[in-house]
């Protein structure tokens, strides 16, 4: 709540309104503009930097990284199981679990807090690493340390 965080107040009100003011509805229901991808066109001065959409593919050495996740196969939301039955290899984060079938690789979350997840959890910092010859591992971090 913007209100009681004043850190973060003036980018969540500043994102909110630019949001608004560029949000449309026509025949097919509400627009909604990508707040991510108008943040970083505003602070990159990187003119090679590309963002991906939703259905846009990134493959590097035979590794799908253009799916964050979210979406699965005809639909489904997205998980390890079902994006391990694609056909292609594919590194993907959003379950905040690190876990691995098949070809298929989830990262785990990269923030030092989550307060906000309560109780028992499988989510853990760890990072997912691409090598040369399309290998992938696990880099998991516990207490601040990790090891190759």
């Amino acid at each position: 709540d913007w209100r009681s965080d004043l850190t973060n107040a003036d980018f969540y009100l500043e994102t909110a309104l630019w949001m608004l003011r560029n949000s449309t509805i026509d025949h097919q229901g509400e627009n909604t503009p990508d707040p991510f991808t108008w943040w970083i066109g505003r602070l990159s001065n990187h003119s090679n930097l590309t963002l991906l959409d939703v259905d846009d593919s990134f493959e590097v050495v035979g590794v799908e990284h253009g799916n964050h996740g979210h979406y699965g196969p005809n639909g489904a939301r997205g998980s390890v199981n079902n994006l391990s039955k694609i056909g292609s290899k594919i590194t993907h984060g959003h379950c905040h679990s690190p876990q691995t079938r098949d070809g298929a690789y989830a990262a785990g979350v990269c923030t030092e807090d989550m307060s906000y997840a309560k109780g028992p959890s499988s989510w853990l910092q760890s990072h997912v690493v691409l090598y040369p010859d399309g290998k992938r591992s696990h880099i998991t971090i516990i207490n601040g340390k990790w090891r190759a």
